[in-house]
C-alpha cells in the first residue's frame, strides 16, 4: 500500500482497493470491471432491494 506495508490478506487487499479506487471502505460495495479494470458501472453499496441490484448488474451488461 501507499505507506509501504505488505498487504497479507484478501480482506486488506480488497479494502486498500476500494480505499484507492472508490473512497469507500464499506461491505458489501459492488462495482463492476471490465477486463482491463474499467468501470462499469456507477459502485453500489449495501441494498435489500432485489430490483435495484438486478437492474445494477443489468447496466454493465449493456456496456
Amino acid at each position: 500500500n501507499e505507506k509501504g506495508k505488505v498487504l497479507k490478506t484478501i480482506g486488506k487487499i480488497n479494502s486498500n482497493f476500494r480505499m484507492k479506487n472508490f473512497n469507500a471502505n464499506t461491505q458489501p460495495y459492488y462495482f463492476l470491471l471490465d477486463s482491463d479494470g474499467k468501470q462499469l458501472t456507477e459502485p453500489m453499496a449495501y441494498n435489500l432491494n432485489v430490483n435495484e441490484f438486478i437492474a445494477f448488474l443489468d447496466k454493465a451488461l449493456v456496456k
